[in-house]
């Protein structure tokens, strides 16, 4: 107590000079800028020569076809008429490149810089926004995402505060439980070792299963994650029941169903953060996805033909008998509850303030942006091309395109991308690093998913258990 009022008594008493007052604003004044170098681990492994970067596109699922703009379906350089839409305003497919690439061959018809799928460095236990090599990230719980920034400080003695608009790009997902939970009990001494008998138990996702089919308001860009989340949910429950061999009314709260490490599910999935298939245990409900996302291969590419990812997430093991969660107790009991999840990607337009009293370190900035963006001309490619056979281009353009025939335009403060051949496959679009949102949600589920392989990074807690 006492140490607290001299504190408070020194604070008042000291001269002023002692302590941090807010910034105080001059006029506004155009400034000299400089290119900052990061030395974060991100930055040593950039690919080196940005300017040696070739975008590229290749359109055909297994056969090649001519992309939109081209003339032949060899010819992977994108037309110039693109370039110049996409990139009247530089925010859009031409403001990215991939971190790491190598130059495509062009006997095998990829005339073009490819991506390398490999991992530097993880923010994922990060909370707050910084500034790395190429980006603003924002790893706060509310709105996460990244900002495509190229790190340039105002040349000056004392410090500045500036604004600057920047293309963001915010990752989204709705999750829905699904009223079931994986139970089990350690049965091993080895830390991660997979479980042999688990149960699947009934909180009302069995029993209280819908008999409504579950709607999907299709509105162009005004998607609903909830409802496809949703959808989900109840095909991925009512798949289980029937593999489980039961009905509605056999079924009750409480009822559990014995499983074990033959079943489709794996064990390997249990005792960590794990992502599933929204047909987990049937296989025979492979088409789940599809009604859950909204859109199939064969459906055509379009603005209202959004990207998204549904399936079912397992949240972090929680220990049921009352002991210490950090302990893998041989014999202790632990439950999952799994959740239907649907994610997409969209893009804005963010107002960013920075502040920083250093005109070489990219450390000292303070960081803040306005979470609404304005209305601005968003557009992707008009084609009749069906979505397996296209990556389809998008970004702010300028007005003059509004009315454009080969385009879907919509004047709206952000804008989800849209699905794409990638879509089909959840890897990185070689050439085209505006599909990359399709590769980061297929990485992810990669890594949560029951054959991890060799993924870029761990999120499961399975080799980081800060994570749980």
């Amino acid at each position: 107590m006492i140490t607290t009022i001299l504190a408070a008594v020194a604070g008042v008493l000291l001269p002023l000079g002692l302590s941090e007052g807010p910034f105080v604003l001059s006029n506004f004044r155009p400034l000299d800028a400089q290119y900052v170098p990061d030395t974060s681990p991100l930055a040593a492994a950039t690919t080196p020569n940005r300017g040696s970067y070739v975008y590229g596109r290749i359109c055909g699922t297994f056969d090649l076809m001519t992309c939109p703009g081209g003339i032949d379906p060899n010819n992977t350089a994108i037309p110039p008429s693109i370039v110049g839409i996409f990139n009247s305003i530089p925010h859009g497919s031409f403001s990215m490149q991939y971190r790491q690439f190598f130059q495509g061959d062009p006997a095998r018809v990829r005339n073009f810089s490819q991506s390398m799928e490999r991992a530097a460095q993880t923010f994922i236990l990060c909370k707050d926004s910084f500034a790395v090599d190429g980006l603003i990230v924002d790893m706060s719980s509310g709105h996460p995402g990244v900002g495509f920034w190229n790190q340039t400080l105002p040349n000056v003695t004392n410090g500045a505060t500036w604004t600057q608009d920047i293309l963001w790009l915010e990752p989204v997902t709705e999750c829905v439980n699904t009223n079931l939970t994986f139970d089990y009990i350690l049965d091993s001494y080895i830390p991660n070792a997979s479980v042999e008998h688990y149960n699947l138990t009934d909180h009302g996702g069995f029993s209280n299963l819908t008999r409504v089919q579950p709607i999907l308001n299709r509105d162009g860009q005004h998607i609903d994650l909830i409802q496809h989340a949703y959808k989900g949910a109840v095909w991925s429950n009512l798949y289980a029941l029937l593999y489980l061999n039961g009905t509605r009314e056999s079924s009750f709260v409480g009822a559990t169903y014995p499983l074990n490490s033959s079943s489709s599910l794996f064990s390997d999935s249990l005792g960590k953060v794990s992502f599933l298939s929204l047909s987990y245990l049937n296989t025979s409900g492979s088409d789940i996805e599809v009604t859950c996302e909204g859109y199939g291969g064969q459906d055509t590419a379009n603005v209202t033909n959004v990207h998204v990812n549904c399936g079912i997430f397992l949240r972090p093991p929680l220990r049921t008998d009352g002991g210490d969660p950090r302990l893998s107790d041989l014999g202790s009991k632990w439950s999952q509850n799994t959740y239907s999840c649907s994610s997409a990607t969209h893009a804005s337009i963010q107002r960013v303030t920075f502040s920083t009293n250093s005109s070489s370190d990219l450390q000292s900035l303070q960081i803040t942006r306005t979470l609404s963006g304005p209305d601005v001309l968003w557009a992707t490619e008009k084609t009749d091309m069906k979505i397996a056979d296209v990556d389809l281009f998008w970004g702010w353009v300028d007005d003059q395109y509004e009315n454009n025939t080969s385009l879907w335009t919509v004047r709206a403060p952000s804008f989800y991308l849209p699905a794409g051949g990638t879509s089909m496959w959840g890897t990185f679009p070689e050439g085209y690093p505006a599909g990359a949102h399709v590769g980061a949600w297929g990485t992810i589920c990669k890594s949560l998913s029951l054959s991890q392989g060799d993924t870029a990074a761990d999120y499961s807690g399975r080799t980081d258990f800060a994570i749980l």
